[in-house]
């Protein structure tokens, strides 16, 4: 998980380069993608601890490749490898390994949530 991939050269929790390729460039529109990703996660993340809890494989597996997808596009690289990490400890049922990857990607998220809550966060270098 230490890899050179999984945390961008500033050490920010993004590589702001690769996501904003992934936009072709677009800026504004890699900001609302931020936005809403920000809007939905409280609520992402509530569904995915639930299931957790619940040791429901099905939920927690769709929930966490869904996180997976929208992480990815925001080249969030080490909070994406978490959850599919979580996807597929879910999928097979490794509900011990689950409750750790867990915990590391909660607070990989706290991490990431600050970033983007630096108002100068499309500011960094590229």
């Amino acid at each position: 998980m230490n890899d050179d991939r999984s945390v961008a050269p500033d050490g920010s929790p993004i590589q702001l380069d690769v996501a904003l390729r992934r936009v072709d460039g677009d800026a504004e529109f890699l900001g609302e993608l931020v936005r809403t990703f920000q809007a939905d996660l409280p609520e992402r993340l509530h569904t995915l601890r639930e299931a957790i809890l619940r040791r429901d494989q099905t939920e927690t597996a769709r929930s966490a490749h869904s996180l997976k997808g929208s992480l990815g596009v925001l080249a969030a690289e080490r909070a994406r490898t978490l959850a599919q990490e979580l996807e597929t400890l879910a999928g097979t049922g490794r509900f011990d390994d689950v409750a750790r990857v867990w915990a590391t990607l909660e607070q990989e998220m706290v991490r990431l949530t600050a970033f983007f809550t630096s108002p100068d966060w499309k500011k960094r270098p590229r």
